[in-house]
């Protein structure tokens, strides 16, 4: 099989991840991070993080340009949901003339916008032609230890998707295809709110809750997703539940910033304040994109975000109110 030529951009955990999952199946990786940024200044002078060490093969360069000119069949973005536009923005003429395809794999909204990656992409680059998104339960950990983990690659052009589907052959990637990109997108943000929920359930130490929770967020994930169009059934598959059991059931939930940041939260222990959990900046996403939940009921998430304004010292009440719900159908509010 002919060797890739790709790149990643963003040498973070994920990034960093990714890069080293392409090294083994491509000629060279170029691994795009910023100068003198504390995480990338030590992979330059160790070639490994915490987690992973990268072969030799793996380039590490400052420079995007070199990156785009070598990565003839796919870019990686890796980095921080709300870098994008920046990203995007200060190198315009690069995304628009690269004749490659843009894999994003990163998981959340826009928190000022409560925008897509896709959208986000389209609005600043002027097109979606060459657009995928690359998501699913993987974390570097269970990556290094040889696990396999299932994958989704979605967009809006079936042969772009297709090619990435085929040419990102790595043994621990079951790769499906799902053309339901706004469904997609929504679930593999949305789960790592539910990682926070799950992760005050069981910094409050009611673990009973966590099956309640799941149920009801799967719900709630399924109204919005049908509110904006897409397909409630991607809410049952790897982008939202499978990857449920990685944010939030133990016991892999444990290595999840997002369960890390909610028990924090209730407890005040565990959490690296450095670290980055998703699920925040995607709550307060979410809260446009629903025009403060008036537009989709979630009454979790909601009950969240109340929360995250005022405090921990209501989360007995909210949790009281929220498990003593009136008698509602099951399924109001989804379309099939």
């Amino acid at each position: 099989m002919k060797k890739l030529k790709v790149a990643v951009i963003g040498p973070g955990r994920w990034g960093t991840c990714i890069a080293w999952l392409l090294s083994s199946i491509s000629e060279k990786v170029y691994l795009v991070g910023i100068e003198k940024e504390e995480n990338f200044e030590f992979l330059k002078r160790h070639g490994r993080n915490s987690t992973i060490s990268l072969k030799d093969n793996v380039i590490l360069t400052t420079n995007i340009q070199e990156a785009f000119d070598y990565a003839s069949d796919f870019i990686c973005i890796a980095i921080n949901g709300q870098s994008w536009r920046k990203l995007l923005e200060d190198n315009v003429k690069l995304f628009k003339k690269y004749k490659g395809i843009i894999v994003f794999q990163s998981k959340t909204l826009e928190k000022r916008t409560g925008k897509t990656p896709s959208q986000v992409y389209k609005k600043v680059i002027g097109r979606k032609d060459n657009y995928t998104i690359l998501v699913g339960p993987a974390h570097p950990v269970s990556l290094v230890k040889g696990e396999i983990s299932d994958m989704v690659i979605s967009g809006t052009n079936r042969k772009v998707v297709e090619e990435v589907a085929k040419k990102y052959r790595h043994k621990l990637f079951k790769i499906r295809i799902n053309y339901d990109l706004i469904g997609v997108e929504l679930c593999c943000a949305l789960k790592n709110v539910i990682g926070i929920m799950s992760g005050i359930i069981f910094g409050l130490k009611k673990e009973w809750l966590l099956k309640s929770l799941v149920v009801r967020a799967i719900a709630e994930v399924m109204r919005l997703v049908s509110f904006y169009g897409g397909d409630p059934l991607t809410v049952t598959g790897v982008t939202f539940l499978g990857d449920l059991f990685v944010t939030a059931i133990f016991p892999e939930c444990e290595a999840s910033n997002n369960f890390k940041y909610g028990k924090w939260f209730v407890t005040g222990e565990g959490w690296n304040i450095e670290k980055v959990a998703e699920g925040v900046p995607t709550l307060e996403s979410l809260h446009v994109l629903t025009d403060g939940f008036t537009k989709v009921e979630m009454p979790l998430h909601q009950a969240l975000f109340e929360l995250f304004k005022t405090g921990n010292g209501n989360i007995e009440k909210e949790l009281k109110r929220l498990f003593d719900r009136p008698l509602k159908e099951e399924f109001w509010g989804i379309k099939i």
